[in-house]
Order: C-alpha cells, then sequence, then structure tokens
C-alpha cells in the first residue's frame, strides 16, 4: 500500500468517525433537551430539495407516493449539526426524512401507529439500532439502500405489523416537527431507564452500528423480543 492509499484510507476511517459522532451528539443533545430543530432560509430549503432529487427523491416520486414536501431543518449543537429534508404522507402519519451531513445522505422511512406511541422506521443507515428500543418501537435497517428498495421493505413492515399486532394508522394530522421530536425524546426516554446511560451510550453506538441489518417482518417471524431485537 502506498502514501496515497494509506491517505486515502485514513481519510475515509475520518470521515465515518465525524458521521458517528454527529449521530451520536445529536441523539444525546435531544435527551438533554439542548437540540433545536430550526427551519432553514428558502434558499437553502431549494437547495436540499435539489439535492435530494439527486439522491432519488425527487417531486416526481414523492406526488407518486402520496407525500408533499414539509419543510428542511437544521439540528444539532455548536458545529455538530446535520440537515433533514422532509416529506409528509397526504393521508396517513407517515414521513420520509433525508438526512444531509458533510455531503452523505441517508433516509429514513417513518410510520406511526395507533395505539400510540407505536412506530415503524427503515433506515438506510447503520446507526438506527445502536439504542434499546421499547416495545412498540420497530427498526429495520438496510445500509446504502435506494429509496425504492428501502419503500418496498417499509411497506412489507407496515403490512407485517398491522397483521401481528393489530396495529393502525392514524390521519396526517401531527406536524413534521412535533413528529420527529417526541420520536427522539420517547427514544432517549427509554434509554434513560438503563442505568449509567450517558456512559453505556458511547458503547452501545460502536458495537451495535455494525450490526447486520435484520427486517422487521424476519424479526416478527422469530418471535423477537427485548429491547435488542
Amino acid at each position: 500500500m502506498d502514501l496515497t492509499e494509506i491517505l486515502i484510507y485514513v481519510a475515509g476511517i475520518v470521515g465515518v468517525l465525524y458521521l458517528s459522532l454527529v449521530a451520536m451528539v445529536t441523539f444525546l443533545a435531544v435527551g438533554m433537551g439542548k437540540m433545536t430543530l430550526r427551519r432553514v432560509t428558502s434558499q437553502r430549503e431549494n437547495l436540499s430539495y435539489r439535492q435530494a432529487a439527486s439522491a432519488g427523491a425527487t417531486d416526481e416520486w414523492m406526488m407518486a407516493h402520496q407525500y408533499e414536501r414539509a419543510g428542511v431543518f437544521e439540528t444539532g449543537v455548536g458545529p455538530v449539526s446535520s440537515i433533514i429534508v422532509a416529506w409528509r404522507h397526504t393521508q396517513a402519519s407517515r414521513f420520509i426524512c433525508m438526512y444531509l451531513i458533510q455531503e452523505k445522505t441517508t433516509f429514513d422511512l417513518v410510520t406511526l401507529f395507533e395505539p400510540a406511541d407505536a412506530g415503524l422506521t427503515t433506515s438506510s443507515s447503520k446507526d438506527g439500532k445502536m439504542f434499546p428500543r421499547d416495545d412498540v418501537s420497530w427498526m429495520q435497517q438496510f445500509p446504502d439502500a435506494t429509496l425504492d428498495e428501502l419503500y418496498r421493505h417499509h411497506e412489507a413492515a407496515e403490512q407485517a405489523l398491522m397483521s401481528h399486532h393489530h396495529y393502525r394508522l392514524i390521519d396526517s394530522s401531527l406536524e413534521f416537527e412535533d413528529s420527529i421530536t417526541k420520536s427522539v425524546q420517547d427514544s432517549i426516554a427509554f434509554a434513560r431507564t438503563f442505568m449509567l446511560w450517558p456512559l453505556r451510550t458511547p458503547v452501545w453506538y460502536l458495537l451495535r452500528r455494525w450490526r447486520g441489518k435484520r427486517s422487521v417482518v424476519d424479526q416478527l417471524e422469530k418471535g423477537a423480543t427485548g429491547p435488542w431485537r
């Protein structure tokens, strides 16, 4: 391995560590009540939606799947921040989020159900399963999957949860800001039930983020339970 290859390898590691820091600090900041969710300027919003379109999230794709723009937000603490590009479903409490961190993009597809607090997230990020989850919060991750692939996985998981647990879709009255803030706050509230949770968070993050993908359909078929399912 020559010097150029070594430098590229080191740069890649540094980039991954930086993105990991952003995700972990943002999550902790919400739990500590120190994170803000701010709407960006109209100019930045238009730029962000153009970036989303280049990643496959075009206005045409969204309209075909009954989604509309919900806004673009900046979130984070100090120098550690990210951009969230959001869409909401026109009929049910479903959201699509694109996270933009240092020009890297990942997607989350989110559905909220009745009974209250039940939810499903399908993510293209490795970071989705790094924290424990309560019994009604379902997560599946497919690193680097396309938006179309995520949508198919998410749709299958929705149907499986509604069939297995009799969850019901709810209307689209919730605002995106309220929904995402409540979702993360609920997650951190559950994490706080674990002793010494702030000290354990880095360990969870470093170990759990590399766990292989496992669909919700597979979790249900195998009867997986508990916070680490």
